[in-house]
């Protein structure tokens, strides 16, 4: 110590009064953990006590655990001992010398702001003669640290009752501050936690009594915290579940360690209830044990709860339609044990559901099934997979059943598979099913039976058709010999009877055979090129006459699309077109009748035409269209009728084109004519003939045809 030092430390009572500062301070420091003010060293008369004799002041001020400064009227430092060199982080040198303080050290305000020499706390005490305690302030430090300091600056006076100096005490408070500041960051994070939370939280007293409720019971319960605390919470319990709720409140109470979660009904402001799950816990006093307050965390579960009302419903509704199921239906847990039974297989099989949950399972079925039955539980082969097989049930009563079995593996919540099973009782059925196969076998007799007379018929119709038809055509050729041989009017007359009625003669022998040959399966069809166009324009040329004797406009138009050459049966084309373009000329009395080949599509193999013949006839009625096409079957059946035929052409028609690959139909209405129509897909024909060498030009009509007056 410099001697100047020595002058300014009285003797005797400052020793005394820092030797009791420095024990104060200790013991507060053991109590506070070092965070705790202390103004030993500074008596509150204003007076720095002496130092003891034998100049142990000096030593005892340095040994002081605070920082101690004397600063004379001036401000000028006189004396400063260790703690306030370590304290302030400036030697003694620096504090008598302020103009060669470092740039960096700073004296701060408690929001880090620099602060004002003149406001310090010991020229403040010079200024006013007033001491200052208890001021907060912070050093920043030259290597970047801040230390808060409590500073009391207690003016002294003179004997004249003067100013003399100011005594300076710097108590660090920089643990307490920063202890002060986590705190309050807990705190702020604690806050942050409880409003973002979406459970509420809640402190209680022991007896039930709201302390604290977070912001989020306003939104769950509709009462703000402020009018629940001081009110029990047992006000919002439904009164279904305050015994559940007291129950937890006295476990929760019971031991120290409890932690208790209920689910329990609470009631809004608005007076509906609510699902909420509270988990509770007690807190303890440190030092009696006993307990201070309950906390609480609720949330609502109200959606929860709801999927689980849901949920047993939907369990409740499964369980009934098994009950009521009109099949047998049982389950089986993983080991192959049935754990249950609905009524239907109890009444099936005579047995009541104890006797069958307590039954092995395959005691129910024939002993030679048992077997198969048990191997495929054990594989479970056959209920993983949706399946049906058929065993024999013996009921109660010995009777065998014939059933029919199906099962489906599910995985329980538990991770279990348990095997569903469904019964089916079908020993009517197959009893049925059987004389089904007996009739069934009787019927195949008894159709081949009638295929084979069919057959007989056919031939026999074919056999006759020709034997007739043989000297039928030497009739009609005598006819045609002697129609060139002079012959009286009447007698020309008769002979030209003889010829159309043996001409129509040969035509129904002719649809006879047909028919009989396609019934008989006996009729093949050719595959050779043949033009279309030709063939229009023969089948056209037929009726040319007959349709200008009636006076009607006849033609045809042949898609220029529709290629030259197509393979097929041209003969049998060319009956089926004769058959339509002959009817429709005969039922037309006036109007027109027209032919038409259109091309649907095509490609590099075949082609898709569709012909039509077209008339302005008699009409077809709807109900008789339907069955136009079966044998024997005219427009025009009544016995009256004013057209002859034996309603055989158009079965034959249809048949043809149907072996031919194509369709057939018409489309008509009484006293509107008809259309009939015809599609066939033809393979195309090799051969690049130019389309005008059959005689038919491209998108005109076939021979003309001119209509008679």
């Amino acid at each position: 110590m410099q001697p100047d030092e020595r002058e300014l430390l009285p003797s005797g009572r400052l020793a005394r009064r820092l030797d009791i500062a420095r024990h104060n301070v200790l013991r507060a420091v053991r109590a506070l953990s070092g965070a705790r003010r202390h103004r030993s060293a500074i008596t509150t008369e204003g007076k720095l006590p002496s130092a003891p004799a034998g100049g142990g002041a000096s030593s005892v001020a340095d040994d002081a655990p605070i920082g101690l400064v004397v600063q004379d009227t001036s401000g000028a430092i006189r004396y400063a001992n260790a703690a306030a060199e370590r304290l302030l982080g400036l030697s003694r040198g620096q504090m008598r010398e302020t103009t060669r303080l470092d740039s960096r050290w700073r004296v701060t305000r408690t929001d880090g702001t620099d602060l004002p020499r003149d406001e310090h706390p010991a020229l403040v005490a010079l200024r006013t003669g007033q001491a200052q305690l208890g001021a907060m302030i912070g050093v920043a430090l030259p290597d970047g640290a801040r230390r808060w300091l409590q500073v009391d600056a207690m003016p002294r006076r003179d004997a004249a009752g003067a100013v003399a100096d100011v005594v300076v005490g710097y108590t660090d408070f920089t643990a307490h501050v920063q202890a002060d500041q986590d705190l309050a960051q807990s705190e702020l994070r604690y806050r942050l936690l409880v409003q973002s939370c979406t459970d509420m939280l809640s402190r209680h007293t022991p007896e039930g009594i709201i302390l604290y409720a977070s912001p989020v019971m306003a939104k769950l319960l509709g009462d703000s915290p402020d009018e629940a605390t001081g009110r029990s919470f047992y006000e919002w319990i439904h009164p279904d579940d305050i015994a559940v709720v007291a129950a937890a409140h006295a476990a929760v109470l019971e031991r120290p360690d409890n932690i208790v979660t209920v689910a329990i009904r609470a009631r809004r402001k608005d007076g509906t209830y609510i699902w909420l799950e509270a988990t509770g816990r007690a807190v303890h006093d440190a030092l009696t044990g006993a307990v201070s307050e309950i906390q609480f965390s609720s949330r609502d579960i109200s959606e929860r709860k709801g999927a689980e009302e849901v949920l047993r419903q939907s369990e409740q509704f499964v369980r009934m339609l098994i009950e009521a199921a009109p099949i047998g239906i049982t389950g089986t847990d993983a080991s192959g044990r049935r754990v249950f039974a609905n009524d239907a297989f109890c009444a099936l099989t005579g047995y009541s559901r104890d006797e069958l949950l307590r039954m092995e399972i395959s005691r129910l079925y024939a002993p030679d099934e048992r077997d198969a039955l048990m191997d495929g539980l054990r594989n479970r082969g056959w209920t993983r997979e949706r399946g049906q097989r058929e065993y024999t049930l013996i009921t109660k009563s010995g009777e065998r059943r014939t059933v029919l079995i199906s099962g489906i593996a599910l995985t329980g919540p538990d991770g279990q598979v348990h095997n569903l099973h469904f019964t089916i009782d079908i020993t009517s059925r197959k009893q049925a099913e059987d004389a089904l196969q007996r009739v069934n076998a009787d019927l195949r007799q008894a159709n081949a039976e009638l295929e084979k007379a069919s057959r007989a018929k056919s031939e026999f119709l074919a056999t006759m058709s020709h034997e007739i038809r043989t000297p039928l055509n030497g009739v009609i050729g005598l006819t045609s010999l002697l129609l060139s041989t002079s012959l009286t009017p009447t007698q020309r007359g008769y002979v030209d009877a003889l010829r159309i009625s043996g001409d129509a003669l040969l035509g129904l022998i002719n649809d006879i055979l047909d028919f009989s040959r396609i019934e008989a399966g006996q009729l093949s069809l050719e595959h050779r090129p043949f033009d279309l166009r030709r063939l229009v324009q023969e089948v056209v040329a037929v009726f040319t006459a007959q349709a200008r004797d009636k006076g009607l406009r006849f033609s045809a138009q042949v898609d220029p699309g529709v290629p030259d050459v197509l393979e097929g049966d041209a003969p049998r084309l060319r009956q089926v077109l004769l058959n339509l373009v002959g009817n429709a000329v005969k039922f037309t009395a006036q109007g027109e009748v027209k032919v038409g080949v259109a091309l649907v599509e095509e490609s590099a193999q075949d082609a898709l035409v569709r012909v039509e013949v077209r008339d302005t006839g008699i009409g077809i009625a709807p109900e008789m269209q339907a069955r136009l096409f079966e044998p024997f079957t005219q427009a025009d059946g009544s016995t009256t009728r004013r057209f002859g035929g034996t309603g055989l052409g158009l079965a034959i028609a249809r048949r043809l084109v149907e072996l031919m690959g194509g369709e057939i139909g018409v489309e008509s209405a009484p006293g509107q004519g008809s259309t009939f129509w015809l599609t066939l897909r033809l393979a195309r024909g090799g051969a690049n003939n130019d389309r005008s060498a059959s005689g038919v030009q491209p998108g005109r009509a076939g021979p003309p045809v001119s209509p008679t007056a």
